[in-house]
């Protein structure tokens, strides 16, 4: 998680690759959003998608995630939102 809170201190957002980070609950993701927040200096490189969030908000996250001109590079995400890799990251 460091690693990923130090690429959101980028200046420019290109240079950040997009990652989604996995958690198992809509508060893991709370969590996990805002101390990446922290990490990006409340620039606009992080987002959140889980089940409470209105249909349009979970649009705009799509459309801006899959955007190559976005400057959303991370998103944290429920499990709910895809396939969970083997490299989740469970020691936050």
């Amino acid at each position: 998680m460091d690693g990923l809170a130090r690429l959101l201190r980028s200046p420019t957002h290109t240079d950040i690759p997009k990652t989604i980070v996995y958690v198992q609950t809509k508060d893991m993701a709370w969590k996990v959003y805002h101390f990446l927040q922290q990490a990006a200096l409340k620039r606009c490189y992080v987002g959140m998608y889980h089940a409470n969030l209105t249909s349009h908000t979970k649009s705009v996250v799509h459309r801006n995630f899959g955007g190559p001109s976005s400057s959303l590079r991370c998103l944290v995400a429920t499990v709910a939102f895809g396939m969970v890799g083997n490299t989740v990251d469970k020691s936050f």
